[in-house]
């Protein structure tokens, strides 16, 4: 709760201050780049379609859904390890 507070207090300010140490431990558990999460935040509807996560896993999604690719594979391999 404490990163979803953060992250929409660096936005509406529009400040990009460095993520804290507490808070970067979440997003290393959830393996998402640090440098990338605001911006992955703002940019959510643009960057995505039907699925978010690393890029392995929307090709399984995809492979499922019996397309080619989904939208925002790109993103995801910018914003997930």
């Amino acid at each position: 709760m404490r990163l979803l507070k953060w992250t929409a207090k660096q936005l509406k300010s529009g400040r990009r201050d460095t993520i804290p140490a507490d808070l970067a431990a979440v997003l290393d558990h959830f393996e998402v780049q640090q440098d990338h999460w605001l911006e992955t935040v703002e940019q959510y509807e643009s960057l995505f379609g039907h699925a978010v996560g690393r890029a392995d896993s929307l090709a399984s999604v995809a492979e499922r859904m019996e397309l080619q690719h989904l939208k925002g594979i790109a993103a995801c391999r910018t914003a997930f390890t």
